[in-house]
């Protein structure tokens, strides 16, 4: 009976420190995506020499590699986005964004290709006030 008590415990806290440990990937995971779809507005409105949007986004994307690394098709798309031509680049990162999301069961059909690509922007252009 003792035996058994202490199995049961053991495996309990087995099963429970792995479901952490899957929590905690997907969290690092999510954080990673997010700030990388939070700060794409430095491709369609910001101001491409904010120091600051640019730091946010290569630091996650930067991040991509260390935190998804355990899936190919994101490996994949992280090295077809990083040997991106001027012609190419728009394609690869909307390929990179949406396997990262496959990566984490982040349904994308319902979304355009134009969702990921053109963030919202809920206030006005200063270039346009001028």
């Amino acid at each position: 009976l003792l035996l058994s008590g202490l199995v049961g415990a053991a495996l309990g806290s087995v099963i429970a420190s792995k479901y952490q440990f899957i929590l905690e990937t997907r969290r690092v995971k999510m954080d990673v995506l997010r700030r990388l779809l939070g700060n794409r507005n430095i491709f369609v409105d910001g101001d491409p020499h904010d120091p600051t949007q640019w730091v946010l986004f290569t630091q996650a994307l930067n991040e991509v590699l260390a935190v998804f690394g355990d899936s190919q098709q994101v490996r994949n798309a992280l090295k077809a986005f990083k040997e991106r031509t001027p012609e190419t680049a728009n394609t690869r990162m909307l390929e990179l964004f949406k396997t990262l999301c496959g990566d984490l069961k982040i349904e994308t059909k319902p979304l355009t290709d134009d969702f990921f690509m053109q963030p919202f922007i809920l206030i006005e252009n200063k270039k346009q006030q001028a």
